[in-house]
């Protein structure tokens, strides 16, 4: 750790050890490398790509992302929550091994029948508390829960310091809050994902069956001293308005967390949080130590940078120039809200592509495009859309999630591909398992395969899904049996419909292009594949 950051979280020589293993606070530079997402995108290669392949190739936008503003903040707030909680709690000054003793010997005093408020009031106060959290709040669909997602997992899930005593630190955790069953349980979720972690089944100990919620929120404190958090993040906060036992227990438990073990806590929810934040958690001391940051819609140059970073993907064989008037359309169809952008973005190039191979249009994005999509497919989420653009805060309230538009975005693009909704999930499935090969394609004993499949010109789409499938078959991901797997798949006539199949009956047998993985299918014996590999 350099000099500059000791004096910035003001952590002493002696009191490193716990600490180093964080890294150092990013950047800017690397802040924005961290949260940005390009999907593939090779416009001169791929425009001579079938229709129905450039569709598909369409949905690698799912996974775009281009930093904004609000989330290269949080990467710097997120890292001072953790710093600054860990600088009254290394080990190394004592006070580690100290307060897990303290917390057992609480829970032994609630079984010998001391109440939950005795044993909470003998847990000393830490000197010097430090921890500080903060509630982020807004609207759905402006990608809080991927960019505080993509941010953790920047951090070691869990480390070993070195000490007299054996202990894992387990520098983050996450919890979505409970819908229904209130404070008990959050704790079993707790328990079950801090279990997860540290490869310790906790399940049987602290979150038994039958165990009041009491004595549960005190295993929690423990397990939370024991494996010294550094922060718990608890996403979708406004389910607790749901919870039949309301939202107080659970809320002062957190700040009772905050004061006396000194965990820091980050809650996440949509507009609806508002209530419960300002209701019922006001009290803890440093619940805002870094303020409460409101993500809000894009709008004016922001939107204008961000939306220039997107409309670059395009996949339609019209390159669209982006003009004032298709931005000022976007932005009023989706009030700036980036999940319903992305979304109308994709479904306006699929029904462009789709065009062009039916009606012969040309493949244009233009203004009457969008209105017509928005119009068409954004119905569901429009009274969330027209309370954004008027300001409606209360209105706002009722719109907790975009998951009807979700489900029906996810229905008209399967329709568009002329899918069944399960052949469309079962390609977001395998999309996944694209993106684990395609991260590890590069470093994995069988990246041959890849660059040997690419060697005999076949699209990279069609080639993320073969080995997609192929590592879902072998998750060892053994090379002699990822090639034997994909030389098999290459043998086998790709699923069809029924509709399909019968259409294929009456029509004369087609030509592939060589990057079709039909055409491979006609043509690449396994056999030989396979060989060409080994």
């Amino acid at each position: 750790m350099t000099h500059l950051v000791r004096n910035a979280v003001r952590l002493p020589e002696h009191r490193r050890a716990f600490t180093i293993g964080l890294g150092d606070p990013m950047d800017t530079a690397q802040a924005l490398d961290l949260l940005s997402i390009a999907p593939e995108h090779d416009r001169e290669r791929e425009l001579t790509l079938p229709h129905h392949l450039r569709r598909y190739a369409v949905l690698r936008l799912f996974g775009f992302n281009a930093p904004i503003r609000s989330q290269l903040e949080l990467v710097e707030r997120v890292g001072m929550v953790i710093r600054n909680g860990y600088v009254r709690r290394d080990p190394e000054s004592g006070m580690h091994r100290k307060t897990f003793l303290a917390t057992a010997a609480a829970i032994e005093d609630f079984k010998a029948g001391a109440s939950y408020e005795e044993v909470q009031a003998r847990l000393a106060v830490p000197q010097d508390n430090d921890a500080v959290g903060f509630a982020l709040v807004g609207p759905p669909g402006l990608g809080k829960t991927r960019t505080i997602n993509r941010i953790l997992a920047s951090y070691p899930p869990k480390l070993v310091p070195v000490l007299p005593y054996h202990v894992v630190q387990v520098p983050w955790l996450k919890v979505e809050a409970p819908s229904t069953g209130g404070r008990k349980q959050f704790c079993i979720s707790f328990v079950s994902a801090l279990a997860e972690r540290v490869g310790v089944d906790y399940s049987k100990m602290y979150a038994m069956k039958g165990l009041a919620g009491d004595h549960m929120m005190l295993n929690v404190q423990h397990l939370s001293a024991l494996h010294a958090l550094g922060v718990l993040v608890i996403d979708e906060i406004q389910h607790l308005l749901d919870s039949p036992e309301g939202t107080k227990p659970l809320m002062n438990f957190l700040v009772t967390l905050v004061n006396r073990i000194g965990v820091p806590v980050i809650l996440i929810g949509t507009n609806a949080a508002h209530a419960v934040i300002q209701k019922d958690f006001r009290e803890a001391r440093r619940a805002s130590g870094l303020g409460q940051p409101n993500w809000r819609p894009l709008q004016g140059e922001e939107w204008e940078d961000w939306l220039a970073e997107m409309w670059d993907y395009q996949w339609t064989n019209v390159r669209t120039v982006l003009t004032p008037e298709i931005s000022r359309r976007i932005l009023h169809e989706s009030a700036g809200i980036i999940d319903i952008a992305v979304k109308l973005f994709i479904l306006a190039q699929i029904r462009a592509i789709y065009r062009g191979e039916t009606l012969g249009l040309p493949e244009t994005l233009h203004e009457g495009l969008f209105a017509a999509v928005a119009k068409d497919e954004f119905a569901c989420v429009r009274p969330m859309i027209e309370a954004l653009r008027d300001g409606r805060e209360d209105l706002l309230a009722q719109y907790p999630d975009l998951k009807p538009l979700h489900q029906h975005v996810d229905g008209v693009i399967a329709n568009g591909m002329r899918m069944t909704m399960d052949e469309f999930r079962t390609l977001r499935r395998v999309s996944e398992l694209t993106k684990a090969a395609e991260k590890a394609a590069s470093t994995s004993s069988w990246a041959s395969i890849r660059a040997s499949l690419r060697a005999r010109s076949m699209a990279e789409d069609v080639i993320d899904r073969l080995l997609a499938e192929a590592l879902e078959r072998n998750p060892d991901g053994d090379v002699l049996s990822m090639a034997q797997t994909v030389g098999e798949l290459l043998q086998v006539q790709p699923r069809t419909s029924q509709a399909a199949s019968r259409r294929r009956s009456i029509k004369a047998k087609p030509v592939y292009q060589a990057d079709d993985l039909r055409y491979a299918i006609d043509h690449e014996p396994a056999s030989e594949f396979v060989k060409g590999l080994i």
